[in-house]
């Protein structure tokens, strides 16, 4: 089943029950494009000519579609069954001959084309859609028109909708309704942070998979909230949007003021469905429906099942309250409150819950906002002025009671007579106040004291030891996390996300920490950063393991947010090479990443690398298609990495669609089985840049450095500039340090222009092609001239770097897989005469990674993992 609200089959075979014309007056009521539950909403207007007596809907022929498309191809998409039929065209299952996979297609109907209104709505589903990324709503893969035909292209869901759940086995058991309504609120929670209102929310269009995984489907009718009413807007006046069993009264009254508190009645509407078998308001005309959910109550659930708490009618009413102001104001706010009465019912909910948010968000009040820093500085004064009333208590009273103390035997003990001998005091004895670090702090370690006797002189003679039990003193910028526990990070930075005063996450722990669901880092483009590090003293590892059942396939996604992570370990296990590897990190619109004494670690099968495009090796960092499109509205993407270290069966960073881009890399290792950046076309020619500058970086990546393609969709390459300074690197003699795939011979593959390369003090280790160009058919470009030419001048002739063979301390083709090497597997060989890059007389090397300032890998894993991973290879 796929994602949209007519995907099911059955739902296609279903009888229509729309309502008739004459439910609603002839003069006040607004045109309605809408319809029962049991069919798809109605997005199609009233033809202008047809306004005064015509049909408000346009009829679809879903038999003449089936037949006309099955079979056909938009595209590179291939329409292969027909699934339903809706308001605006059908909906068919089909497969990506591009990436090999199967989608879903929608297909505007050909009736439906003639109308601008229809087709621009229809494109706003897509570019809503394209606004989005949670594993919550159906992603948008591709729009377009071809042969007069304007398709969108969606994620395939495995499935069935809610609706037809219900019909098939009756009311939800509470916990399971539960379940998908949380799962639904976080992605309203996603959408309403992206000023998007899906308006639409009802039980055919959420999509469940045979995992349990809910899915919001359907953008048709969303919009952008902050979009001003206008000739532009797609919400006209007198026009009602909405299916009338699940519309909020305000969306009903005017589309134009409904917020994500109308998608939050709709919401409440498809749980009050999902506990009863039925929606608020079954019977009725639509302006009784529409008349009801504006003043009546609904019948009270209780009375249709007796086994509901009665916690959910709190829910319910907080939901569905006739007054937006009387609602949950924001997703998160009820999704606060939800979890905190699964909590106190004891109900487990499967999915969802990755984002814990609190209930009641109060702006922080002055006490609150200062006291964690007021409070250890109030702690010392009290002591100060304890410690300075008994010492001078002390000055005044040589004679001190005799005091009952516990040696480090445990013992209970009186006080000893007095010595001076400074050998008998124990330099421990002395217990003075400690004040934690305010920005890494943990726990004191524990002491055990013996105080000296009793003296004749008061400022020779401690007093009894105050013991300050174990703190750990937050700052108000920091939280922090004490136990290698998934729910306690995200339950950090969901903390970050509410309150602007946290902008660091610190890891007090060692040891794995298993991600379960990706880690949300989100924020405003220019102003939010986050940073994510391990405390002084620990060795963090946060790790995601992907196979054919894993619903997630990245584990950290970044948008919006410039993420700084410092000091932490992460690996990624792939397991199955037929399913997509998935990645690390996900970058997203107007987002930034850096990081500090990190190691990456990707592990993936042997054969992963040899089967088609589609499965490709597993990447470190992915950026999506949105990151490339909506450049001009943000700030360019870019990765920083700072004594970092990444292996493993990988590429490291990966462009969906070429853009402008900077990547910079300041000391490092790298030693993987694919390639530095893999660069996808781009629809549009530009002269933005991708900009790769590497500092120090000892760089072997058997695929060569770069990789970029192009193809009849995406035809355009972007201009690369490679700055290297010294540097080591190695790739296999058959490749090239740079790949072009082309799907068409041009002279712009061969403008020197459009590739640079520049530096210093380079030493490339037994290499020999720098550039190779392939047509669409694989068919290597006779580039030998090139070469030279390239090796030459135009790329700052000898300084950019010398070819000559580079001394390892040990033979890299005798190496274990990639996932496993280590730094000393990439070290120079001290002794040999001739290596070029190690500079004998300072003992050091004058290329490549400065070792001393590397991380470590963490313990091996891979040992106790059966995972196949490819063998030792050159580099």
């Amino acid at each position: 089943m796929t994602h949209d609200s007519s995907l099911s089959s059955a739902s296609a075979k279903r009888e229509t029950k729309a309502a008739s014309a004459r439910d609603l007056p002839s003069t006040a009521a607004p045109e309605m494009l809408m319809t029962t539950e049991e069919q798809a909403t109605v997005i199609s207007a009233r033809d202008r000519a047809e306004r005064n007596g015509g049909s408000t809907i346009r009829p679809i022929n879903s038999a003449w579609l089936r037949s006309d498309l099955v079979g056909q191809t938009l595209g590179h998409f291939e329409l292969r069954e027909f699934i339903g039929a809706g308001g605006m065209g059908a909906v068919f299952r089909g497969f990506d001959t591009l990436l090999g996979r199967e989608v879903a297609i929608k297909v505007l109907s050909r009736e439906n084309n003639g109308s601008e209104e229809t087709v621009r709505r229809f494109r706003n589903e897509a570019q809503s859609a394209a606004r989005l990324d949670h594993p919550n709503i159906a992603r948008v893969y591709f729009v377009g028109t071809d042969n007069e035909w304007n398709y969108i292209v969606f994620e395939y869901i495995e499935g069935h909708n809610i609706r037809d759940l219900v019909d098939r086995d009756g009311p939800l058991p509470v916990e399971q309704a539960l379940d998908y309504t949380l799962q639904i609120a976080e992605a309203l929670h996603h959408a309403s942070e992206r000023d998007i209102v899906h308006r639409d929310i009802k039980p055919s269009n959420i999509l469940v998979s045979s995992g349990g995984l809910a899915k919001l489907v359907d953008m048709g009718l969303a919009r952008l909230h902050q979009v001003d009413a206008g000739d532009g807007d797609l919400t006209a006046s007198g026009v009602t949007l909405g299916t009338f069993d699940y519309i909020s009264p305000e969306q009903a009254r005017d589309p134009r003021l409904a917020d994500v508190r109308s998608d939050l009645y709709s919401l409440g509407c498809t749980l009050y469905y999902m506990l009863t078998g039925r929606p608020p308001f079954p019977e009725g005309t639509v302006l009784q429906k529409l008349l009801s959910h504006s003043s009546d109550e609904p019948l009270d659930p209780r009375e249709l099942r007796d086994d509901l708490p009665d916690e959910t009618m709190v829910l319910l009413s907080g939901l569905t309250a006739k007054n937006p102001q009387d609602r949950y104001q924001t997703p998160a706010e009820f999704i606060a409150e939800m979890l905190l009465f699964c909590e106190d019912l004891g109900i487990h909910l499967q999915h969802g819950g990755g984002m814990t948010i609190a209930a009641d968000v109060q702006p922080p009040t002055i006490v609150e906002r200062h006291f964690p820093w007021i409070a250890p500085i109030l702690a010392f004064i009290a002591i100060f002025f304890v410690m300075d009333a008994v010492w001078s208590a002390r000055s005044s009273n040589n004679l001190l009671p005799e005091l009952t103390f516990q040696d480090h035997s445990g013992r209970r003990t009186l006080n000893s007579p007095p010595s001076n001998d400074p050998a008998a005091v124990n330099r421990n004895d002395r217990v003075l106040p400690i004040i934690a670090d305010p920005v890494r702090s943990g726990a004191m370690p524990d002491s055990a004291t013996t105080p000296p006797g009793r003296g004749s002189n008061p400022l020779e003679s401690p007093v009894a030891p105050m013991i300050l039990p174990p703190a750990t003193v937050e700052m108000p910028n920091v939280k922090i996390v004490n136990t290698a526990s998934a729910s306690l990070i995200y339950d950090a930075v969901t903390k970050a996300k509410l309150d602007s005063r946290i902008d660091t996450i610190e890891l007090r722990f060692n040891g794995p920490v298993k991600m379960d669901a990706p880690l949300l880092l989100e924020g405003d483009m220019e102003t939010d950063k986050i940073t994510l590090r391990a405390a002084i003293g620990f060795a963090p590892e946060m790790t995601i393991a992907i196979n054919a059942m894993s619903m997630y396939r990245n584990m950290i996604r970044i948008g919006r947010v410039q993420a700084l992570f410092d000091g932490i370990a992460f690996r990624l296990e792939t397991t199955d090479a037929s399913v997509d590897p998935g990645c690390l990190f996900l970058l997203e619109t107007g987002g930034a990443i850096k990081t500090n004494r990190c190691t990456f670690t990707v592990v993936a099968p042997a054969n992963m690398a040899v089967l088609p495009s589609v499965f490709r090796r597993p990447v470190t960092i992915a950026m999506t298609p949105a990151v490339t499109t909506d450049v001009m509205m943000f700030r360019p993407p870019s990765i920083s990495l700072v004594d970092t270290v990444i292996r493993g069966e990988t590429d490291v960073v990966h462009l969906d669609q070429a853009a402008q881009f900077k990547f910079d890399w300041q000391n490092g290792l790298l030693a993987v089985s694919g390639v530095l950046l893999d660069a996808q076309g781009s629809t549009k020619a530009s002269t933005d840049l991708i900009d790769v500058r590497l500092n120090r970086v000892t760089a072997a990546a058997a695929k060569g450095l770069f990789r970029l393609e192009s193809s009849a969709e995406f035809p355009e390459q972007r201009d690369l500039e490679a700055t290297l300074t010294d540097c080591i690197v190695r790739w296999s003699p058959s490749e090239a340090m740079l790949l072009q795939y082309d799907h068409a011979p041009s002279a712009r593959l061969t403008d020197l222009n459009a590739v640079r390369f520049k530096g210093d003090n380079n030493f490339y280790d037994l290499t020999s092609s720098l550039r190779q160009i392939f047509w669409e058919k694989k068919t290597r470009l006779e580039i030998e001239a090139l070469h030279a030419e390239m090796w030459g001048a135009a790329v700052e002739g000898d300084k950019f770097g010398k070819r000559d063979p580079v001394a390892w301390a040990q033979p890299l083709d005798q190496l274990p897989p990639y996932s496993q090497r280590r730094l000393s597997d990439y070290r120079l060989n001290a002794e040999a005469d001739a290596n070029y890059a190690y500079d004998k007389k300072a003992g050091a090397e004058i290329a490549g990674a400065d070792f001393a300032k590397l991380p470590k890998f963490p313990p091996d894993a891979s040992a106790t993992t059966n995972v196949g991973v490819s063998t030792g290879e050159l580099p």
